[in-house]
């Protein structure tokens, strides 16, 4: 024998406490996301500088091989990378004279000397507390870069040299960073 249904008291759809435990789950779910993407963009915005920073010190080590002197390259009338009437030179060594295309956060620029555009002073490359280079090199400028970014190019070019006394992550290695105006500057070569 078949009892017969009752008829149900309940309406389809979803209770209070089940939306909000389901909004509770996305917003954490979006919390994490935008965590990592965040971390990612940062990422590959470095990846974006270290590449075009390993292609410019082939660049102006090939420019020194031919020519005996260091490359001087901004956005302006000193392209030396692109065109030079200088002996020896065989380039172009670069296919875009626009170095800031490969810095998301500003210019980009090729020194021929240690200050780095009157950057910095020289350049402790070990953390021993001397610097080693000063004098003619190539040095890359790059503007734009806050503190966050600085620790990570630092982070990559330098891998957390710490320097002894009063020299810090920010100014021993191959990456400099100066906050009053923004920029880094990487020791290429010399």
């Amino acid at each position: 024998m078949k009892l017969p249904s009752r008829p149900s008291t309940r309406k389809g759809g979803f209770s209070l406490i089940e939306l909000v435990i389901a909004m509770a789950i996305l917003a954490i779910l979006v919390g994490v996301v935008s965590m990592r993407s965040g971390s990612l963009l940062d990422r590959s915005k470095v990846t974006k500088i270290t590449q075009a920073v390993d292609a410019l010190k082939t660049a102006v080590v090939l420019y020194h091989t031919d020519t005996g002197a260091y490359a001087y390259h901004t956005n302006g009338n000193n392209r030396r990378l692109i065109s030079s009437t200088i002996s020896g030179w065989d380039g172009p060594y670069i296919d875009d004279g626009d170095l800031g295309r490969n810095n998301p956060f500003g210019a980009m620029y090729i020194d021929n000397n240690h200050d780095g555009f009157n950057r910095v002073t020289g350049w402790d490359l070990d953390a021993d507390g001397t610097q080693e280079t000063t004098g003619n090199c190539n040095v890359v400028l790059l503007t734009g870069i806050d503190a966050d970014m600085a620790e990570k190019l630092d982070q990559h070019y330098d891998n957390g040299l710490a320097g002894s006394g009063a020299a810090t992550w920010d100014r021993v290695g191959r990456f400099q960073y100066v906050s009053g105006n923004r920029s880094g500057v990487i020791f290429l070569y010399q």
